[in-house]
């Protein structure tokens, strides 16, 4: 690969140590900021999505030591670098020598050249920074990523604050149902459907540890998989006091009933499977597929050659799965709810309506309230734009 080309000779000039124009150039051949813009040169000249960024994001990996505060993460820093086009960004690094206290100025290792080489090498080849960085930063928690689960995404992270805020009017009328009840009241009960990372439902856990307990699905092995394991590192080793180890179903699957008669004949065994669930859900939230089938010859390269197929295509309007999720809502929000702390099994009528949050395509809010318009069950309620202006978030109102 060209980039790798273009220092192969690092080591040689090393050793020339008693040549000071030799080490000058090396010095300068090899530090944060040469190989920081060389390769933002390389990215747009070899047509990778986001050259700047995808720069910033792999290197600020590769130099992770060098930027002791978690905050900074190093990226915002060598972004600063490239739009500034100066070596003295980061004076808050060190405060010793003059050199030293700038991060363009510090020297990369071969180890480190070698690394950052092979990442961009995946980068031409268009492949998602998530899944070359094997983790990703989602809504204050760290997530680890890896194909085919789909790349957690910032519309997604506004999905979780719609749903947070949601959470914490429920969480204070449960407190004030509570006050003179021989019991503490209940926690928030929340439902990931095709839970992926488990991004959504573990971001919600771990705002509200003391408050909710969160149930997921997914119908891949690969995401079930995944989500536990981000469970464990976000959450800690007791995460399931908090997060239900997710269920490898699909929508249709999760039920105790059966949509028809064939449908019973050919899934009694999923019947017992779930016969001790306790749905009661007061949240359910889903970033389903959702993009028509004939939309999805529009995506980049980085998503669909890369990310699972099954998991972005909703069939041929984008919401075959949405429809699923529509007609489970009154079984999985019944209204009357067992008190998380009453041993006597009492239940009690929760002094809110559930309520559906779902990401969707911008053609669907339409389509949605046109689903719902003679259903009895559940309601629309309203649809959200994302912060690029296009109609992304619906939510829905189900009925006791």
């Amino acid at each position: 690969m060209g980039y790798h080309d273009d220092h192969q000779d690092d080591d040689d000039d090393d050793d020339s140590t008693n040549n000071n124009s030799s080490t000058n150039r090396t010095s300068k051949k090899r530090n944060v900021f040469s190989i920081l813009t060389t390769s933002v040169d390389l990215l747009k000249e070899c047509k990778a999505p986001e050259p700047e960024m995808s720069a910033c994001h792999l290197f600020s990996h590769v130099l992770l030591n060098l930027f002791p505060r978690w905050e900074d993460n190093g990226f915002a820093i060598l972004a600063k670098i490239l739009q500034e086009e100066e070596q003295d960004t980061a004076d808050w690094y060190n405060d010793d020598d003059d050199h030293g206290n700038h991060v363009g100025n510090t020297q990369v290792t071969r180890e480190q050249v070698d690394i950052y080489a092979s990442m961009l090498e995946r980068r031409i080849k268009k492949e998602p920074l998530q899944y070359i960085i094997g983790q990703w930063d989602f809504h204050n928690c760290v997530l680890k990523v890896r194909p085919p689960c789909l790349c957690p995404r910032p519309e997604t992270e506004e999905l979780v604050e719609y749903v947070a805020k949601d959470i914490r009017q429920m969480i204070e009328l449960l407190r004030i149902k509570s006050v003179g009840s021989s019991t503490c009241g209940r926690k928030v009960r929340i439902l990931d459907v095709g839970c992926g990372t488990g991004a959504i439902g573990i971001a919600l856990a771990n705002m509200f540890p003391k408050d909710v307990i969160v149930s997921s699905m997914d119908v891949s092995e690969d995401a079930v998989a995944l989500s536990v394991e981000n469970a464990k590192f976000v959450l800690g080793d007791d995460f399931t006091l908090q997060y239900h180890h997710p269920l490898l179903c699909s929508v249709r699957e999760y039920t105790r009933t059966h949509l028809n008669k064939e449908e019973e004949e050919e899934e009694e065994e999923e019947e017992d499977r779930f016969a001790n669930c306790l749905f009661e859900y007061d949240v359910v939230v889903s970033n389903p597929p959702y993009i028509p089938s004939h939309d999805m010859s529009t995506l980049t390269a980085d998503v669909v050659e890369y990310e699972d197929y099954g998991a972005l295509c909703g069939g041929q309007d984008g919401l075959d799965v949405v429809r699923d999720i529509v007609e489970r809502l009154p079984e999985w929000c019944k209204g009357n709810h067992h008190d998380d702390n009453d041993t006597k099994g009492q239940r009690t009528k929760r002094p809110f309506p559930a309520v559906c949050w779902m990401e969707v395509d911008t053609s669907h809010p339409r389509l949605i309230q046109s689903l719902l318009a003679n259903n009895k069950h559940v309601e629309y309620n309203c649809e959200i734009q994302d912060l690029s202006g296009m109609d992304r978030f619906v939510k829905l109102l189900v009925k006791d």
